[in-house]
């Protein structure tokens, strides 16, 4: 929605109407690029989604075992694709890395069964590392590539502080906003964020807390894949 009124009762009642996003008179040429990416990225998510119902209705068959249908045991990667685009980074090149790193916290709590505990981030993104290079790759390059991967990753988890921060901004009542701002990351955080918005001033990458933000998105992805699962 396009409005030269700012008017926190007007957009209050465009977000309960379903719109996305609040583009406020006179347009900021980024603003409305970023937007026109976000939704298109949007876009293409529903057509996955749309996809893979097509694929499941295949095996919609009565007489097929539940536990012997291979979709039943897919990835939580399909959840977490959602949540992702929900927080504003489903296209950052770092969404990839969450992706390997919540299959890895998937595989790696499987094995430990009973004797799980949740792995030191520094395990994690040597983990993926490893996964991604090989067992042949050499330690020069296993920490090139587990520092890089770090950084894609901060950077994806500061687009969505920016981005939930945009929608408190917005509409301090928007459901997104207060579903994610508190659960995903330290609620000051996301008022610093907010604050620096507002009077369009930028210190930096604000700093937030990493290893809460991916317990979150593990538990958020288990939780949404079991219920599409039940």
């Amino acid at each position: 929605m396009i409005s030269q009124s700012d008017s926190k009762e007007m957009i209050g009642e465009a977000y309960t109407y379903g719109i996305e996003y609040y583009i406020i008179k006179p347009l900021n040429r980024k603003e409305v690029k970023s937007v026109l990416k976000k939704v298109s990225e949007r876009v293409l998510l529903d057509q996955s989604i749309q996809n893979i119902k097509k694929s499941l209705h295949i095996f919609d068959d009565n007489s097929l075992n539940p536990l012997e249908n291979p979709y039943q045991a897919k990835s939580i990667n399909d959840s977490a694709r959602l949540l992702l685009s929900e927080l504003g980074i489903g296209g950052e090149s770092g969404g990839q890395d969450l992706l390997l790193i919540l299959e890895y916290l998937y595989d790696y709590e499987k094995i430990a069964g009973n004797e799980y505990r949740y792995p030191a981030l520094k395990e994690i993104f040597s983990g993926i590392g490893k996964q991604k290079l090989g067992s042949q790759a050499n330690s020069a390059t296993l920490q090139k590539e587990i520092k890089a991967s770090e950084q894609r990753v901060r950077r994806a988890i500061f687009q969505a502080l920016v981005h939930i921060a945009s929608l408190g901004l917005a509409d301090y009542s928007n459901p997104k906003f207060e579903e994610y701002a508190s659960k995903y990351f330290d609620f000051e955080q996301v008022r610093k964020k907010m604050n620096e918005l507002d009077h369009e001033k930028d210190i930096g990458h604000s700093h937030a807390n990493t290893k809460k933000f991916i317990q979150v998105l593990y538990w958020e992805a288990k939780k949404l894949n079991a219920k599409s699962i039940s």
